[in-house]
């Protein structure tokens, strides 16, 4: 089945995005980067973004608590969130962390114009009432 490829932001369409895909030699397992592209493919929909419409890119981990039949655990899920200039959030699921820091020193290294990592400050600055959705 061929890849379905839509816009992760309002409706920015990219020319030739599936040879950029395809060229895209950083794969960090849920998620690949290219030069100037950031694609997250889920089942056969590869979604992607110009990164110049990434703003701000940070790490966020929340905890499930779970009884299992051998007693209680906590599980940590991990998630790769984006924002674009219009306050649009992605939240993207990431099974390592490890891979998730690894995605944003790249983004920090090609689009050094993205704020990376969460503060109250950065929050402050991006999650305005204007632009939350």
């Amino acid at each position: 089945m061929a890849k379905q490829f839509v816009p992760l932001f309002a409706s920015e369409e990219i020319a030739n995005v599936a040879a950029l895909y395809a060229a895209a030699a950083d794969d960090y397992s849920e998620v690949r980067l290219g030069e100037t592209v950031f694609f997250w493919q889920k089942l056969t929909k590869v979604r992607y973004a110009p990164l110049r419409s990434i703003v701000w890119a940070y790490i966020r981990q929340e905890d499930s608590r779970m009884t299992l039949c051998c007693g209680k655990g906590i599980y940590n899920s991990y998630f790769l969130m984006l924002m674009d200039a219009n306050g649009k959030r992605v939240k993207i699921p990431i099974e390592m962390e490890q891979n998730i820091r690894s995605v944003l020193r790249a983004l920090e290294e090609r689009c050094p114009a993205i704020t990376i990592g969460y503060s109250e400050q950065n929050a402050a600055r991006f999650m305005t009432p204007a632009n939350i959705r």
